[in-house]
């Protein structure tokens, strides 16, 4: 199985649990998907100020859970993906892995 971990840039658990229902059902076999929700922050991202403090969220969250993945989706505006791009591919290079 191979896991991906759906992080939600905002505080709300509800949120996090309606995403993480949308993406299992919409995963291909053989993926698992976990949730995650920001531990601080804003309820709602609805201005820059606030995507900035989710883009912080999301690389705790990620950093936090040990976990490798990949970005396989392409979506405007996610908090935090450019700098877990960047991590990731640093990771895979010092690792020797693809």
């Amino acid at each position: 199985m191979r896991p991906l971990l759906l992080i939600n840039p905002n505080t709300n658990k509800a949120t996090t649990a309606e995403m993480v229902r949308i993406a299992r059902n919409a995963a291909p076999s053989g993926v698992t998907v976990e949730g995650a929700t920001a531990q601080r922050g804003a309820p709602l991202i609805y201005d820059d100020d606030k995507l900035a403090i989710g883009a912080k969220a999301v690389i705790e969250l990620a950093e936090i859970s040990g976990k490798v993945f990949r970005d396989h989706r392409l979506r405007i505006r996610d908090p935090g993906m450019d700098q877990l791009r960047l991590k990731s591919c640093l990771c895979q290079n010092s690792n020797g892995k693809d």
